[in-house]
Parts: structure tokens; C-alpha cells; sequence
């Protein structure tokens, strides 16, 4: 599976790097989620625990690339989670629009598990005055474990309230080969506390208690840090 994956990226940043060539600056920048709770798809990846998430990202004009890591905890001994992305953005039509592929690692599983794949994820968002409306799709033809083809699409709406607050929520539908659907949803409120720095608090849910811990509610704190 690694070979076409390196590949894929390899042509995304042979493109971004041959634009970045021509006429410009690459742009350096990061962030650092710190949660009281990882949740990844409408559920939780801590059982319970903290998370913390570091990302860095180098842009020129449409282009992106970048690697993000974080702390999980699987089933399959898995305590942690690496990514490698890349992808263009843009506007279209008064839409904001991205394609990304990213490929995943799962850190420190059981020998013998299917511990790495990618996805591909699509974005598209619009914004009326104060409300964004934005939707995500999300498509691995291998996933992780037993998982094999997967999808996740979600629409969400933001409504910004005052320049410190904007409320949002989110339903989602994930589907999963072999079965194992569920319905994820979240509403929550983030702060703006400087312009790099915000405050969120959100109520997550799913239709799927019956599946185990990770698909009951639960309330999350998270501070994100850009810089």
C-alpha cells in the first residue's frame, strides 16, 4: 500500500515545489490543539484521556503540505497517531474549496495489524454574512484493522455571534466496510481569546451507544494555539 501513497505525494509536492519556484515565498505555519479529550469522527480516540495535537504546515499560493501528530488509544495497542498531507485550495465561485490525500500511521501496534492507510478529503464551505456552511467528505479505500473501504461526510454550520464568539454544530454519517454505521453530532461555542489563540467547548454524541464507550456523549475542552 506504501508504494502509490509515496507517490501520490511525491507528485503533490513536486507540483507545489515547482509553483513555490517560480515566484515565491513558502509560507511556515503551525498549531497545537490541547484537549481534555481526543475525538476524531464523531468519537472518541482517548477512551477518556487528554489529547494533545501539533501540526505544521508549508503553503505556497494553492499549494499545502505538512505532517500532524497525536496522542490515541486503540484496541490494537495503538498510542498514537502520525499523518503526512497534501493538497490544493482555493476559491471557486464564491466557495472556499480544498483537496487533500493524507496518509496515516498508527504508532506502536500490535505486530501483524493493518496499521497504516490514507484518505482523501474534500472541503467545501460557504460563508452568508455571519454563518459559514461547510461540508467534508472523507474516503479511505483501505482503512486501519479490520476496517476496510470507509466514508465520513459531515455538514457543519458556524454562526459568529460577536468578534470573541461563534457558536457552531455538526452531524455526520459515518459508513464502514464491513458494517458498522453510526451517526456522530456535536454543538459547541469557541472564544477567540487573541487572534492566534481560541477557546472551544463542545457536547458530542452518536446514535450508537450500543458499539462501546468511544460512541457515548461526552463534553470537551480544547485550547488551540497557531502560530
Amino acid at each position: 500500500m506504501r508504494t502509490p501513497i509515496l507517490l501520490s505525494f511525491a507528485a503533490l509536492f513536486a507540483v507545489s515545489s515547482a509553483h513555490a519556484s517560480e515566484a515565491g515565498q513558502i509560507n511556515i505555519s503551525g498549531q497545537i490543539n490541547i484537549g481534555t479529550e481526543g475525538v476524531s469522527k464523531g468519537i472518541s480516540e482517548t477512551d477518556g484521556n487528554g489529547q494533545i495535537v501539533g501540526a505544521l504546515t508549508a503553503s505556497h499560493k494553492a499549494f499545502f503540505v505538512g505532517v500532524r501528530a497525536k496522542n490515541t488509544t486503540g484496541s490494537d495497542g495503538t498510542d498514537g497517531q502520525t499523518q503526512w498531507f497534501a493538497g490544493a485550495k482555493g476559491d471557486i465561485a464564491g466557495f472556499k474549496a480544498s483537496l487533500q490525500l493524507l496518509y496515516k500511521t498508527n504508532n506502536n501496534a500490535r505486530p501483524g495489524t493493518d496499521d497504516d492507510f490514507y484518505e482523501w478529503q474534500s472541503d467545501i464551505s460557504r460563508t452568508f454574512d455571519k454563518t459559514t456552511v461547510k461540508y467534508t467528505a472523507v474516503y479511505s479505500p483501505d482503512s486501519s484493522g479490520s476496517t476496510e473501504e470507509a466514508w465520513w461526510h459531515d455538514v457543519s454550520v458556524a454562526q459568529k455571534l460577536t468578534d470573541k464568539w461563534t457558536l457552531s454544530g455538526c452531524v455526520g454519517i459515518r459508513r464502514l466496510s464491513p458494517e458498522r454505521d453510526y451517526t456522530g453530532y456535536n454543538l459547541g461555542a469557541t472564544y477567540a481569546v487573541t487572534k492566534q489563540t481560541g477557546l472551544d467547548v463542545r457536547y458530542y454524541d452518536t446514535d450508537k451507544h450500543e458499539y462501546g464507550k468511544r460512541f457515548g456523549d461526552r463534553v470537551v475542552l480544547t485550547l488551540t494555539q497557531k502560530f
